[in-house]
């Protein structure tokens, strides 16, 4: 973990919908949400060689496949206007499969679809003061969410796998 990494409570998370799977797409104002909680991290497996030397001593590890996990929490609520999708909608969008039906004013109706190719996302971090690291996970695919109803602000989570997470202190710029 680099030493410039820190527990910010001025973190901005920014989702987005891709176009083309692992295609980072420019990130604005408008692609920010409020959340809990987050977490990108970067994945990279090592793997031991079983091969014999001859000696005691063992063969050094190879770099296995890297990937990259992702979770973000947040308040159950819409985006404060009837008819407008909420600011999680690239992870619904991911989740269910299909961009919601909207009645303007009103409502959104998020169905269960079976697209191809499946809808990925990204998730970028970004972090205040900017010399903490800053993140971003492509190619994000939701594995799992939960909803939580029955308690005072209803909440609900998702996580997922990703490409990579990328990150200031690998990428500079």
């Amino acid at each position: 973990m680099p030493s410039n990494y820190a527990i910010s409570r001025q973190e901005r998370i920014y989702l987005l919908n891709e176009t083309t799977f692992g295609t980072i797409p420019a990130v604005g104002n408008t692609n920010a949400c409020r959340h809990i909680s987050s977490g990108l991290t970067a994945v990279v497996n090592n793997y031991a060689r079983p091969d014999k030397t001859g000696t005691r001593s063992q063969v050094i590890g190879v770099l296995g496949r890297k990937s990259a996990t992702w979770s973000l929490s947040q308040s159950l609520a819409g985006s404060g206007a009837p008819g407008t999708v909420p600011d999680c909608n690239p992870i619904l969008v991911a989740l269910f499969g299909s961009q919601p039906v909207t009645s303007a004013g009103v409502s959104n109706t998020y169905s269960l679809s079976d697209p191809s190719p499946i809808p990925s996302i990204s998730m970028y971090s970004f972090r205040t003061p900017s010399t903490i690291t800053q993140r971003v996970v492509l190619g994000g695919v939701v594995a799992e969410a939960t909803f939580q109803m029955g308690q005072n602000i209803a909440t609900w989570s998702a996580s997922g796998t990703g490409i990579w997470c990328l990150d200031t202190a690998n990428f500079g710029t």
